[in-house]
């Protein structure tokens, strides 16, 4: 059986893949560019497959062969890019939380599990927050070098197993892509599984579900060996490209990915492999100069335009033109790694298998190195007294954060790490969005005082309030807020009466583009049809625990402060220029009378529900805007860690404003 050594067609095929990544990571266009990675993931099955077999058969395969040239195809490209981006993190990124999650991720990236590092921190990939992550994009990387790892030790038992090797790969292959789809269809649609928390993260990220698209291009790589009729190549590699650009065009962020709707790109690149495995006119159309040149720097390229994007986001947000101009530069840096780092490093074969360990080693260590430098130094403020005054309260997170506000349903949650006061004390409940994590430090201080018992029990994004969310960007959101109502409102029933406190970010759920479901089913979009809905909604979930003999307190959403380049303001917005000559810069203020003017529909319908079921209710307002202005710090005290939250510190200060509605007589 003849394996093909050169495929110029896959070259372009990359060359196709890496722009648009680059194009939709740049935001000039194609929001479904991100597709590209999936093409990525098919071409690597499809080579290493191809490599393996035909070493294999020509009896010259060994692992350490094999790791060896992966690593050093891959491993000291990288470590330049780590290195110099850990650079540009310590000058110009912002030591409020951007250094310290960048820093981490490159260490991470560095070891080959970038991917799993996001993951643990709940990184949702197209978040404001996690773009600008200057290692956002090594998750591929850890998915690939994490295949590369296990897969050759699949192909190499299957391939040992008996006489008809090639068949038998071929149905390791089949097992390997059925139970990797089967493991992405259920996790990427936000089931919740035993263990898996963050369910969607899970699957964008992790190599379990992402193995299919792998198993695809390996399989892709068998079949090619097959000869069928001339015409079908050239049919079936304008098919694949056809799917590929319908993909592009249709698919949004926030998609559930990568479930069935990741088989349109992923078959399609699988078509465009095997069209190509005969010469014809449309795979021609794939080796034209233009496309070969970037495919030959594509992972260069790939490498270097992610951090150089986020430089030029934070020196020059929404500057189009330092956008454009940090792709130029990442397009030469690209050439120049590719030129006297990777293919040096690629074709330089070791005299000894011991020398071969040399480069790999040399590279993971200097990404380590030199990012565990930015993390002590970013934790340390560089030696700031200020920033590190100002970093104490802003990365601070309420106490139970990463216990307390979880997807994991709450009647499965151990809640005792969520528990405080006293275990005799009349119970008070803190449920809702983390807008009522917020709230932690005033209500367990309020409620100990009181001689009371605080269970906090909060979902990331989900209000104790069911409107029917139906959130375009995140379509599995829904779902899951639906679920944290249904199984919050069981437990609850089991649980002694107390005092439950509701809070959520109504402003933003309502202003936001989220719809919600109205009772026959249409989709609300209109601010003041979402707030009325809001309203009765509300009033309907304070009548039921009422009638359940629950007291219930409403805590008010604070005011809101929008932010620049983003839809909220975060500290990471500041210049460093700004934050080390005076952290307080950072800080924005506005007039109380646009806080009023925004949220006047949801007020208005809060209201309503508060006077119809005589609940008490904690309103901050009059405290964060004092002479008619709202700010988010104040006298040497950050009121805010970013746009939407208050910091804990400041939520300590607030214990009594809920000393009366906790007092021991309720």
């Amino acid at each position: 059986m003849q394996w093909p050594r050169t495929r110029q067609d896959i070259q372009g095929l990359r060359g196709l893949a890496v722009a648009l990544v680059v194009i939709e990571h740049a935001g000039l266009g194609l929001p479904g560019g991100f597709v590209g990675v999936d093409v990525f993931f098919v071409v690597s099955g499809f080579v290493i497959t191809t490599v393996l077999l035909r070493d294999l058969g020509t009896g010259v395969f060994t692992f350490r062969r094999f790791w060896s040239r992966r690593a050093r195809r891959l491993l000291p490209a990288a470590a330049v890019v780590t290195v110099a981006t850990a650079i540009g993190t310590a000058a110009l990124l912002s030591p409020f939380g951007t250094q310290q999650q960048g820093a981490g991720t490159g260490a991470a990236a560095a070891l080959g599990v970038g991917n799993i590092a996001l993951y643990s921190i709940s990184a949702d990939y197209f978040s404001d927050h996690v773009q600008m992550n200057p290692y956002l994009h090594t998750w591929s990387l850890g998915v690939e070098e994490q295949f590369y790892l296990v897969f050759p030790i699949l192909v190499v038992l299957a391939w040992r197993f008996g006489r008809a090797r090639v068949r038998i790969v071929a149905c390791v292959l089949v097992v390997v892509l059925v139970t990797s789809f089967t493991l992405s269809t259920i996790v990427s649609s936000a089931a919740v599984l035993p263990g898996v928390s963050s369910p969607s993260q899970f699957a964008f990220y992790m190599t379990p579900v992402r193995s299919w698209e792998f198993a695809v291009g390996a399989i892709t790589a068998v079949l090619s060996s097959r000869t069928v009729h001339a015409r079908w190549y050239p049919l079936a590699a304008t098919g694949g490209l056809v799917m590929i650009a319908v993909s592009v065009a249709t698919v949004t962020p926030g998609a559930e990915w990568p479930g069935t709707l990741a088989v349109v790109p992923v078959v399609g690149a699988a078509l465009v492999l095997w069209g190509g495995s005969r010469t014809n006119v449309v795979s021609a159309g794939l080796t034209v100069l233009p496309l070969r040149q970037l495919g030959d720097v594509s992972y260069s390229l790939y490498l270097w335009h992610w951090p150089l994007l986020v430089v030029a986001r934070r020196l020059w947000p929404d500057d189009v033109v330092a956008v454009i101009v940090s792709i130029g530069v990442a397009l030469s840096f690209a050439v120049l790694t590719t030129r006297y780092v990777e293919t040096p490093f690629r074709t330089g074969a070791p005299r000894t298998p011991w020398r071969g360990l040399g480069v790999p080693v040399a590279s993971i260590a200097a990404g380590v190195v030199a990012c565990a430098i930015v993390l002590a130094g970013s934790f340390e403020s560089w030696g700031s007294a200020s920033v590190r005054a100002a970093a104490d309260q802003l990365l601070a997170r309420p106490v139970g954060y990463d216990s307390c506000l979880s997807t994991v349903p709450v009647p499965e949650r151990d809640l005792r790490s969520c528990t405080w006061g006293d275990p005799d004390g009349r119970p008070v409940y803190l449920l809702g969005d983390s807008n009522a994590q917020q709230y932690t430090e005033a209500v367990r201080d309020a409620a100990t005082a009181a001689g009371r018992r605080v269970v906090v029990a909060t979902w990331g994004g989900c209000p104790f309030i069911d409107v029917g969310l139906h959130r375009t960007a995140d379509p599995h959101k829904g779902r899951e807020c639906r679920r944290y109502v249904a199984d919050t409102t069981a437990w609850l029933a089991t649980q002694e009466r107390g005092t439950v406190v509701l809070a959520a970010s109504s402003e933003m759920v309502v202003a936001t583009g989220d719809a919600f479901t109205a009772p026959d089913g249409s989709l609300l979009h209109r601010p003041g049809a979402k707030a009325a809905l809001w309203g009765d909604r509300l009033a309907e979930r304070i009548s039921g625990l009422q009638s359940a003999q629950f007291d219930v307190v409403l805590a008010r959403t604070p005011p809101h402060f929008p932010g620049g380049s983003r839809d909220w303001w975060h500290p990471v917005q500041c210049q460093n220029q700004i934050v080390f000559r005076d952290p307080a810069g950072c800080a924005v203020s506005l007039p109380r009378s646009d806080v009023e003017h925004r949220q006047r529909l949801i007020r208005q319908a809060e209201h309503r529900a508060l006077e119809a079921t005589g609940a008490a209710q904690v309103d901050i307002t009059d405290d964060v805007c004092r002479n008619d202005v709202c700010t988010t710090f104040r006298s040497g005290t950050w009121l805010y860690r970013d746009g939407l939250h208050i910091a804990p510190r400041y939520s300590t200060d607030l214990a009594r404003r809920f000393d009366d509605v906790l007092a021991p007589s309720r």
